[in-house]
């Protein structure tokens, strides 16, 4: 371990802590093998079940969480991306029980490697459920 290491693991746990207090979450997604990784707060926003979180889950599940009216939008947009790469920005609600209904603003990046193909995407969710009137963002927030 390097001099720099301590200050490296500060500065991550600075992070994490923020972005937490935030209610901002963090997830990557592996293309090639369909694993999907999150931190615990975007878990609990997208109502991915915590054991799932430290060794992945599948799209399929992530996208199970999407209400049923955001699903071919969503769809649409991820499909492109895997395509192409690029900004992911996009704002749906998530189900997590029948009564529990939130929405998200998801922003991220599908990276386009050197072969010409889209391996990885990773980025941020927030719950702007609270912040947010009929699923669009309140002009004062």
């Amino acid at each position: 371990m390097g001099p720099d290491a301590p200050l490296k693991r500060r500065d991550t746990n600075i992070v994490a802590r923020a972005l937490a207090a935030s209610n901002v979450g963090t997830w990557e997604w592996r293309i090639a093998n369909d694993v999907v990784r999150c931190d615990s707060v975007a878990a609990t926003m997208l109502g991915i079940p915590r054991a799932a979180t430290g060794r992945g889950t599948t799209y399929a599940m992530f996208f199970e969480r999407i209400h049923p009216q955001d699903r071919p939008r969503i769809a649409s947009i991820v499909g492109n991306l895997q395509h192409h790469g690029g900004l992911y920005v996009a704002q749906y609600r998530t189900v997590i029980a029948p009564d529990d209904v939130r929405w998200v603003l998801a922003r991220g990046r599908f990276v386009m490697g050197p072969d010409g193909t889209v391996s990885e995407a990773r980025g941020i969710v927030i719950d702007v459920t609270e912040s947010s009137r009929d699923g669009f963002l309140d002009a004062a927030s």
